[in-house]
């Protein structure tokens, strides 16, 4: 039996296969996006103009957007500010209560947010114990550091999971 904080709310091929519909029709008003791997390659310093895109485009349907990262480093920030929105470093996801202490600093209704990210150990599994929608994505591309390499081995079964019953019932899928 697979722990439930590891089925999301819906599952998508990348965050920029979401269409704006699926969140208006899920009431979400406030996304929080992972960075690596989500928004770009982790060694992507900057954002591409299809990030500016989707970020411009969720903006003017007045979705509050931010980026909810684990890295501490500058180029979360930079890469925030150059999109022009907050970034909230240091979450220690899987662990939900930095994002549960967010939510609350911030005033966000967890019933209107969502979580986008790309890993289930580490963004579902702190999405699901904050209390807020988790749309998982898949990675972008197949570079990670070790430590992402080593969460998605060990997450290996459980994506697999999530294509039997009974979890595949337990999730939207996003064409």
């Amino acid at each position: 039996m697979m722990n439930k904080k590891a089925v999301p709310f819906a599952i998508a091929k990348s965050a920029y296969d979401i269409p704006l519909s699926f969140l208006e029709e899920n009431k979400i008003k406030v996304v929080l996006f992972d960075l690596d791997n989500t928004l770009a390659s982790y060694k992507e310093k900057a954002p591409s103009k299809r990030t500016f895109q989707l970020i411009d485009s969720l903006k003017k349907a007045g979705i509050f957007v931010a980026i909810a990262s684990n890295n501490t480093n500058n180029r979360v920030k930079e890469f925030a500010k150059d999109l022009g929105i907050p970034a909230y470093c240091n979450l220690k996801k899987p662990f939900s209560g930095p994002l549960k202490k967010l939510l609350q600093k911030e005033h966000f209704n967890p019933a209107e947010t969502a979580l986008i990210g790309d890993q289930i150990m580490t963004d579902t599994f702190a999405g699901n114990g904050a209390g807020i929608r988790v749309i998982l994505t898949h990675p972008l591309t197949k570079i990670d550091p070790i430590w992402t390499k080593i969460n998605r081995f060990l997450a290996k079964g459980k994506t697999k999971k999530l294509y039997q019953e009974p979890y595949r019932s337990m999730w939207k899928e996003i064409l």
